[in-house]
């Protein structure tokens, strides 16, 4: 019986035992998440209106009192929904953001269209900013880029009518704003990464890179410098202001649409050794009328002048070789177009849409020119020489023909390229070789530069000592 009893009271006494350390556990437990709660709450600032999540540890506060956001936490924000590029806080009408220390990243379009936001303080533990953060901000004036920032996205300041002032921390080893230039330079290449309409560009720098200017406003004439030596693609793009731009003869443009839809853009010089016009490089400047090519360019890309409403006149010198696809396509006030000896090719579509269009004259005979009917606009007469492929597109497609007299060329110029050189010594040997034939009838009487009655190798000769000066 004693020994019973023992067994029990000794159970009692373990069940005791065991609820006590049970208990004692869930009180710690309350305890420590009491604690912790009451510490991530002496985080959050008081006074708040609305409050939500914009990342995974970071969290956006708006004081309506002040127009203040802060965005807090750690790591990256981002969007909610990667496919709609708005944050919760993206409609209120705050005007100054502070990102405080511990965020690193800003992801894209975090303060795209805030049209109220005037203030931005960005946070020394921010490394990386994407692409469009302050897209349509209208009303931001200035911004410093942190010392740690060692990426910056594309499109940031587009659309940012009043930005004055881009500076960037000296700290900062990626990027720097040289010379109180109002612009940011990617100081490894000395390339122009970012500018505002108060940007001046600094001797030092040697390129302006894509989208440097797109959407910037209140840029009315951009002169390039001739320490600039290349210029990407979209440079000027949407730059809306822009009404003149001057280039020099030493700088590369790298296609495409350099300034594509600068809507204003009334004046462009381009200077003899510019030696391509990109794709879509001018497409949409509604208020360009004039434009000269200069005899440096040897190719106009695709699209190049796509809906130049306003274009009159084109004038496109002798040495361009080449018109790309839809080169002048849409150009509705285009009336009159002369294609030198020198181009040899125009594609399909290059003059498409030319609603006013009245002539094209085409003096290469040989030139190759797109097999559709829309390369040239069904009201324009086309004017070549007998024989030649403009005569026989027009006959394709029913248009109306009219012949040019027949060029007189130099004695010698047996290529008809309007010049006589070695190339027409060249010309000469390979028909005496009968690797080819003459290009025309009178070709073989241009050949007989001795007037001996024939054509032989020794007029190729000749034609060399003349060359010389020694004949």
């Amino acid at each position: 019986m004693k020994k019973i009893l023992c067994l029990a009271l000794s159970f009692i006494m373990i069940v005791s035992l065991a609820t006590s350390f049970s208990a004692s556990v869930t009180m710690n437990k309350s305890l420590d998440a009491s604690s912790d709660e009451a510490s991530k709450d002496s985080t959050i600032p008081e006074g708040y209106t609305e409050t939500g999540s914009c990342g995974k540890n970071a969290f956006w506060y708006y004081y309506d009192d002040t127009k203040t956001l802060i965005i807090s936490g750690e790591g990256k924000v981002e969007r909610p929904d990667f496919y709609k590029p708005t944050f919760d806080y993206h409609g209120l009408p705050f005007e100054k953001a502070i990102i405080e220390e511990g965020i690193t990243e800003l992801g894209s379009y975090a303060f795209s269209k805030c049209e109220f936001l005037k203030e931005v303080s960005l946070p020394d533990s921010l490394t990386r900013i994407e692409d469009s953060i302050f897209g349509y901000c209208k009303s931001l004036k200035s911004i410093t880029i942190p010392k740690n920032v060692s990426y910056w996205g594309m499109n940031n300041f587009y659309y940012c009518e009043s930005l004055e002032e881009i500076i960037v921390d000296p700290e900062n080893t990626t990027f720097d704003s040289r010379d109180n230039c109002n612009g940011v330079v990617v100081t490894q290449t000395n390339m122009l990464r970012y500018a505002c309409k108060n940007t001046t560009i600094p001797e030092s720098v040697t390129s302006i890179g894509s989208m440097t200017y797109c959407g910037v406003m209140g840029v009315t004439e951009i002169t390039i410098p001739d320490n600039v030596t290349s210029i990407y693609g979209q440079a000027f793009q949407e730059c809306v202001d822009l009404e003149t731009v001057k280039l020099h003869p030493n700088v590369n443009l790298y296609p495409s649409g350099i300034f594509s839809k600068c809507k204003k853009l009334k004046n462009v010089y381009l200077p003899s050794g510019i030696t391509e016009i990109g794709m879509q490089e001018f497409s949409e400047c509604t208020s360009l009328e004039s434009i000269v090519i200069p005899a440096s360019v040897k190719w106009i890309n695709q699209s190049a002048f796509l809906n130049c409403t306003s274009l009159k006149s084109v004038t496109i010198e002798n040495g361009v070789k080449a018109l790309g696809p839809g080169a002048f396509t849409g150009c509705t006030s285009l009336e009159e177009v002369v294609l030198p000896k020198s181009v040899d090719t125009i594609q399909i579509a290059t003059f498409k849409d030319c609603a006013a269009m009245k002539s094209v004259t085409v003096y290469n005979p040989e030139c190759e020119i797109g097999d559709m009917d829309i390369t040239f606009p069904a009201n324009a007469v086309i004017y070549g020489y007998e024989g030649s492929t403009a005569q026989q597109y027009a006959e394709k497609y029913a248009r109306e023909f009219i012949a040019l007299p027949e060029p007189e060329y130099a004695i010698g110029d047996v290529d008809l390229d309007g010049d006589v050189s070695i190339m027409d010594a060249t010309e000469i040997q390979m028909v005496e070789a009968r690797l080819k034939e003459w290009k025309s009838e009178n070709c073989e009487a241009l050949g007989d530069v001795d007037n001996d009655g024939e054509v032989s190798v020794l007029d190729a000769t000749e034609i060399q000592l003349i060359i010389a000066g020694l004949a």
